[in-house]
């Protein structure tokens, strides 16, 4: 015995997919327009200076094994050495920036 399907099911059927994909295209977009005036409200708390470059930057990395290594960080006017193993940081120095030793 076959499954017949009338046409205005099929019409309901397509009917259907076209408003779900709808919502879903207006709700990512809300959300997006939401991720943006957070992202605002980043920007003015400081994360990043008034040129809104990164205040952190690596300068070296070493890969000493396996989900291992070791990287040079500078954050601001001070450089971290850090150990990284598989999920965890650990820090091993702090290494202050030679202008700052001059003044």
């Amino acid at each position: 015995m076959a499954y017949e399907i009338s046409f205005s099911k099929v019409i309901y059927y397509i009917f259907s997919i076209i408003l779900v994909c709808s919502l879903a295209y207006f709700v990512c977009k809300y959300l997006y327009k939401d991720r943006k005036v957070l992202d605002k409200n980043i920007l003015k708390r400081n994360f990043f200076n008034n040129n809104f470059e990164r205040k952190l930057e690596i300068k070296e990395r070493l890969f000493v094994g396996r989900n291992r290594e070791i990287i040079l960080l500078k954050a601001d006017k001070k450089e971290y050495i850090l150990g990284i193993n598989g999920d965890n940081f650990y820090k091993i120095d702090t290494i202050l920036d030679e202008d700052d030793n001059n003044e």
